[in-house]
C-alpha cells in the first residue's frame, strides 16, 4: 500500500508587467474619477451657503417683526449673526435704504470654493414679498432658470 503521489503546488506571485497594468489601470481610473469627486464636493459645500441664507431670511422676517424694515447688517445692532461660513462670506443689500421692505441676503464663495464657477454667488431676494432663489458667477447672480436650479439643487 503506497501513498499516491502528492502534487506539488506552484505558488506564483504578479509578474512586474502584470502589476504595472494593474497600477496604471488604477491610476487612470483616479484620473477620470476626481473631477467627478471634485465637483461632487463643491456641490455638497453649496448647502453651508444655503443654510446660512436660509437663517438670515429667519433672522430678517423676526427683525422685521420687531421694526418696520429689515436690518442692513448681520453682525452688532443688527441680526446678529456671524459675516461669513468657512467657505462663504455673507451680505445683506438693502435696495432702498434702511426703511426698505425688500432686501437681498447673499452669499459670495470663498477659498476653493470659488471654483464652483457659476454657483460663485447664492442670493436670495426678498421683493414684493416673495423670496426668490438666484445664483451667478457674478454679484448679479443672473443666472438662466436651468442653471439656478442646478445650483440650488432643484
Amino acid at each position: 500500500m503506497g501513498t499516491a503521489p502528492v502534487a506539488q503546488t506552484r505558488l506564483r506571485g504578479w509578474s512586474l508587467i502584470e502589476l504595472l497594468i494593474a497600477c496604471t489601470v488604477a491610476g487612470l481610473l483616479a484620473m477620470m474619477s476626481l473631477p467627478m469627486l471634485q465637483a461632487a464636493l463643491l456641490r455638497a459645500r453649496r448647502t453651508e451657503a444655503m443654510t446660512a441664507l436660509i437663517q438670515i431670511q429667519q433672522a430678517q422676517e423676526r427683525f422685521r417683526a420687531q421694526t418696520p424694515f429689515y436690518s442692513a447688517t448681520l453682525g452688532r445692532g443688527g441680526l446678529e449673526l456671524p459675516e461669513s461660513t468657512p467657505r462663504y462670506r455673507l451680505q445683506i443689500e438693502l435696495p432702498a435704504g434702511l426703511e426698505s421692505t425688500d432686501h437681498r441676503a447673499l452669499a459670495v464663495a470663498q477659498g476653493a470654493q470659488q471654483a464652483d464657477q457659476p454657483c460663485q454667488i447664492l442670493a436670495l431676494v426678498l421683493s414684493a414679498g416673495s423670496v426668490q432663489q438666484r445664483s451667478g458667477p457674478t454679484i448679479a447672480a443672473d443666472n438662466g432658470e436651468a442653471d439656478n436650479r442646478r445650483c440650488w439643487g432643484m
